[in-house]
This record gives C-alpha cells, structure tokens and sequence, in this order.
C-alpha cells in the first residue's frame, strides 16, 4: 500500500471510532435518560394509585358515617308500636315493685330479604332465653316494614341482674345470631334501669304498648356502666 492509501485507512479507522465512541456516549444518554424519565412516570404512576385508594377509602368512610348517622337518627325517631307481641313473664317469677331491673332494648334495621334469616335466627334465640335459670324477668318484641331496605326488629328484654343479660349475651343462639347478622343489620341499643311497677301486666295489650312507648321516649334512666 502506499503511504497516502495508509493515511487515509488509519484517518477512516480513527473516523469509525469516534463515530462509535460518539454513538456510544448519545446512546448511553439517551438509555439514562429514558430510565430517569421511565422511574419518574412509574413514581408518578405509584402515587396517582395510591390517591386513588385513599380516595376510594374515604369516600367508602364518608358513606359508612353517613349510614351511620342516618341509622342513628331513624333510631331516635322511631316511636312506632305495630305489632307489639304479648308481654311473656318468665314463670315462677317474683316481681318486686320497688327494685329497679336492668332492661335491654335492641333496634335493627335491615334489608326485607334478611327478614327470614333473623326470625329463624330469633326463634333460637327464644328457646334459650325462656330457659330455667336465664335470669330473665319477660319480654316483647316486634317487626315493622318501612320498605323493602329498611325492616326492623326489636326486643325489649326485662333481667334480674345485669350480668344475667352479660351472660345470655355472650353464650349460645344469641352469639351465633349476632355472628351471622353482622353485616346484615345495622343495630342501636338502649339499657335502662325500669322499676318493677313499671313493668306490663301480662294479657295487658295497652300496658305493654305504654312500657315500650316509655323506653322509646327515653323516659327511664339510662343504665350507665359503671367503670
């Protein structure tokens, strides 16, 4: 070879290996540069989801308060008697007109279709709670139809002791049904202290409309638990 033809074969070599080196160095900044922009959408992308769940749980929050709150006012304004169920005396049961006895009246609103469930689930529960030795004094109950989600069921339980209810409470049909309804039914609970004159007679249709229009009016004193 001649020397021009060598010249121009080491100038085309150095050529090509800048033209590489530049390559290289281009490529290089663009590979860091779509992986900076590429964590920078996935960082983005991360924290538009995570708004997103923390909005999606807020607004289920927001709507849990608000069904609360408006289970709690339906609570407090119902002053409805429809059909009242008899006042049941626990048999051989000594009732002393001056002692104050501890009273549970239970609320719950739910859904018509789970109306079926809760009467078979409270049919239970009433074999054990007439049961010899419960601590239970009488009760009544009732179902009213507000509409097709809003059915509700009450009792008004009368007790010798309040750990008697403590007891029933916690043990057998009644957990399981409480168990069962959870997610079903939305329910309020007022405890009052009721003297034994105040109490139904048994047969006394009106005397036993009267004793659970004066717990619904709020007109017994309220049991508070003493810590």
């Amino acid at each position: 070879f001649s020397a021009d033809s060598r010249r121009r074969r080491r100038r085309r070599h150095e050529y090509d290996s800048l033209t590489f080196f530049a390559h290289q160095i281009v490529s290089g900044r663009i590979a860091t540069t779509l992986t900076f922009r590429l964590d920078k959408l996935t960082y983005i992308y991360i924290n538009i989801k995570q708004l997103a769940s923390l909005f999606r749980i807020m607004c289920v929050q927001s709507k849990t308060s608000t069904r609360q709150a408006t289970v709690t006012a339906m609570h407090k304004d119902d002053q409805y008697i429809g059909l009242l169920k008899p006042w049941v005396l626990t048999p051989n049961t000594q009732i002393d007109k001056d002692k104050e006895y501890f009273t549970v009246a239970t609320w719950g609103t739910m859904h018509s279709l789970r109306i079926f469930k809760f009467a078979w689930l409270t049919s239970k529960i009433g074999k054990q709670l007439h049961s010899e030795g419960s601590g239970l004094i009488g009760e009544t109950r009732q179902v009213t139809n507000w509409g097709f989600s809003d059915c509700r069921g009450e009792t008004f339980t009368v007790w010798q002791k309040r750990e008697d209810m403590a007891s029933f409470y916690r043990l057998g049909a009644h957990k399981n049904a409480m168990i069962s309804m959870k997610d079903d039914v939305s329910f309020r609970v007022r405890r009052v202290w009721v003297k034994g004159s105040d109490l139904p007679t048994p047969g006394d249709y009106e005397s036993n409309k009267a004793f659970v229009l004066r717990i619904k009016r709020g007109d017994f004193p309220e049991a508070i638990k003493k810590t």
